[in-house]
This record gives structure tokens, C-alpha cells and sequence, in this order.
């Protein structure tokens, strides 16, 4: 049995990403089943194919004149207030939007209005 045209069908929604890492998450599973003695008809050879092809966009970073308009908009956004929230500490913080992603309640110090985040965590261990 072959799996690849569930991730087609996904990837031809436009969901390039999440068709790539779906792919690559039952490739792993499968293949993580197979070491440990799990017999499977699922063929992964053709779960090399690369699927549909697309150029990556990127924004144009924020000039400093035009952060006073930004954050005016940013408080009138009005998709999820978790969002906004999390641009407004990331733009105050500098730090990686993994870190701010995965920030446990443990690691604040509300009393002295720090955030401690673990060495672990961090980019000087990579």
C-alpha cells in the first residue's frame, strides 16, 4: 500500500508545509515500526518524491520610522488576541519565537520582571 496521495491531496490544498512535515512524521513512524520488529505493507520509497514546489516569500523587514504606525495597528488587530500579544513581548524581548512558543510559567520571575530562560533552550548550546 502506498500513502503518497494522502500527502498530495494535502499539498495540492496549498498546505506545502504541513503536507511536507506529515509526510516526514509517518516516514519517521514507519520507519522507527520497522526497527523495532513491526511488519508493515506501507511502502516509503516513494515517500522520497519531493511534493509540489513553491517559492518561498519573504517580508520586507520594518524601517524604524514606521513602528509607531505598526504598533498603533497592532493594537487594533483583531484576529487572535494571543498573537498580538506574543509580537508585542517578542518585540520586546528579541528573543526566538521557539522560545517564546515553549516558555513555561517557571521560568518568569514576576516579582523582579525577569524571564529566565533555560541554557538548555537557548542558542549558545547549539
Amino acid at each position: 500500500m502506498t500513502i503518497l496521495p494522502l500527502f498530495k491531496k494535502v499539498d495540492d490544498a496549498g498546505k506545502h508545509d504541513t503536507a511536507n512535515r506529515l509526510k516526514q512524521r509517518v516516514k519517521d513512524i514507519i520507519h522507527s515500526a520497522r526497527l523495532s520488529g513491526i511488519k508493515t505493507e506501507i511502502i516509503t520509497n516513494d515517500l522520497d518524491v519531493r511534493l509540489m514546489q513553491y517559492e518561498t516569500k519573504h517580508h520586507a523587514a520594518l524601517h524604524p520610522r514606521d513602528l509607531p504606525d505598526f504598533f498603533t495597528r497592532l493594537g487594533s488587530f483583531k484576529g487572535n488576541p494571543l498573537t498580538r500579544l506574543a509580537i508585542e513581548l517578542t518585540m520586546l524581548t528579541f528573543v526566538r519565537s521557539s522560545e517564546l512558543r515553549f516558555a513555561r510559567w517557571k521560568e518568569f520571575d514576576l516579582d523582579r520582571a525577569e524571564w529566565i530562560i533555560p541554557k538548555k533552550e537557548s542558542l549558545s548550546m547549539v
